[in-house]
C-alpha cells in the first residue's frame, strides 16, 4: 500500500513510520511549493490467496 505526504510535515511522517510505512520514493508536484514522500508498507497476503490458489478455492488440506 502506498501513500504520499508533504515531506517537510515530520510528525506525520513520522506517523506513517511507526506505523510500518517506509519512504520510497520523492516527487515535487506541479504547482506546489514542498517536495512530497511516496511511502509505503508491505501488507501480509490472506492465507487463502497463497500462490496458486485461486479465490474462492478450497484448498487441499
Amino acid at each position: 500500500m502506498r501513500l504520499d505526504t508533504a515531506k517537510p510535515a515530520l510528525d506525520i511522517v513520522g506517523f506513517y513510520e511507526r506505523r510500518g510505512y517506509c519512504a520510497v520514493d520523492e516527487v515535487h508536484w506541479e504547482g506546489k511549493t514542498y517536495d512530497t514522500v511516496v511511502m509505503e508498507k508491505k501488507l501480509p497476503v490472506p492465507a487463502n490467496l497463497v500462490e496458486g490458489q485461486a479465490r474462492g478455492q478450497p484448498r487441499d488440506d
